[in-house]
């Protein structure tokens, strides 16, 4: 099956969607939201959900969602399935829209500590780093080879991959084809790398990492 079927167009931007536990969600970037949701949680679904928000890539944006999770410090938004009891058609809907791909796998980087040398002699070790090869679907819906550097709290993808607008919650898969982050931003200086973009494993409230699988390999 095609897995940019599992990409969808999500506001101004795409999101991609991943199984959680036997439920379909989308990841997206908080950006392509049209707003924020309302911080109170005594309210109503209704108030969570965003009319007609998704749809495929190249088609109409039909579909409501509802917002489970936002963070938008890091970029980061997750959506689910409306309200059954006050949405019942929305949800149809959004199965018929989400159920019939194979859905994203998310996936984890392995990083290394460089060993960083003082004046006096001693070393201290710095920062978490990784740096593997991955890919980004580009607006032409093709996937392209990138390199792709974390410090365990974001991804930036080498400054020579085209990132434009639209790309935006479009998943940044690591080398065995998982989804490791969201495209969120495109540097505007040509010698700088693109990011800090969402990083899943460090963006993603546990509840979420744990039905997708990565509760261990995030906390341990």
């Amino acid at each position: 099956m095609d897995r940019t079927a599992a990409v969808i167009r999500v506001g101004i931007g795409r999101g991609f969607i991943v199984d959680a536990d036997g439920y379909r969600c989308v990841i997206t970037a908080a950006h392509c939201l049209p707003a924020l949701p309302p911080t109170d949680a005594a309210f109503s679904p209704e108030k969570l959900t965003y009319a007609e928000l998704l749809g495929p890539v190249g088609g109409e944006m039909t579909v409501f969602a509802a917002c489970a999770f936002v963070d938008p410090v890091a970029d980061i938004a997750v959506l689910a399935q409306p309200d059954n009891n006050t949405l019942p058609d929305e949800v149809e809907a959004y199965d018929a829209l989400t159920e019939p791909v194979l859905p994203f796998r998310l996936g984890t980087l392995e990083f290394a500590r460089k060993q960083l040398r003082l004046p006096d002699g001693r070393t201290i070790s710095g920062r978490l780093q990784a740096k593997v090869r991955g890919e980004l679907l580009l607006l032409n819906q093709q996937w392209l080879a990138c390199e792709i550097t974390s410090d365990g709290v974001a991804v930036w993808v080498k400054r020579d991959t085209p990132m434009e607008g639209g790309m935006s919650g479009s998943p940044i898969l690591g080398p065995e084809g998982t989804a490791i982050g969201v495209a969120a931003v495109a540097s505007r200086n040509r010698t700088a790398e693109h990011g800090p973009n969402p990083l899943l494993m460090a963006a993603l409230p546990g509840r979420l990492l744990r039905n997708c699988g990565l509760w261990p390999a995030a906390t341990g």
